[in-house]
């Protein structure tokens, strides 16, 4: 009979945990803002940017305009600038916000960096601080940028 009652609470448990499991574990709160979500704002193709250089490696800060393609696939998206050819990665977060990953080799050594930014609720316009850094293997200088963008 023992023997019995421990075979029922075992499978009780069993039972127990197994709906927790099916249901998610439990647990409360929400969504942090990350790229968790597939309804991310779709920022999917060609853009005006404004570049706002407030560091540079060699020279003075400068400002200048070029065209960027975004292609998105869910949250993540991949960004080609016309100036350079070089392709970026990055995020979107639920909350209008993105993140881009920059790396790409540029006058004998390495430009890599990240940008921040935040998209409009229409989707038709962002801005993003950037900042990184060149590297050549024995000399590295930082870089920054301001940049705002406008769908084509």
């Amino acid at each position: 009979m023992k023997a019995l009652k421990i075979l029922m609470v075992m499978a009780l448990g069993i039972v127990l945990a197994m709906g927790l499991v099916a249901c998610g574990g439990g647990g409360g709160g929400s969504d942090s803002g990350t790229t968790n979500s597939t309804t991310c704002i779709d920022i999917n193709g060609t853009w005006n940017e404004h570049i706002v250089q407030t560091e540079v490696c060699v020279g003075t800060p400068t400002e200048y305009d070029t065209i960027l393609t975004i292609s998105q696939t869910g949250c993540s998206i991949t960004v080609t600038n016309s100036d350079n050819l070089a392709i970026y990665t990055g995020l979107i977060g639920n909350d209008n916000t993105f993140s881009i990953n920059i790396s790409y080799e540029e006058n004998g050594g390495t430009t890599s960096g990240t940008c921040e930014g935040t998209i409009s609720n229409d989707a038709n316009s962002f801005n993003t601080t950037c900042n990184g850094q060149w590297t050549n293997g024995s000399y590295t200088c930082n870089w920054a940028e301001h940049n705002t963008g406008t769908r084509q």
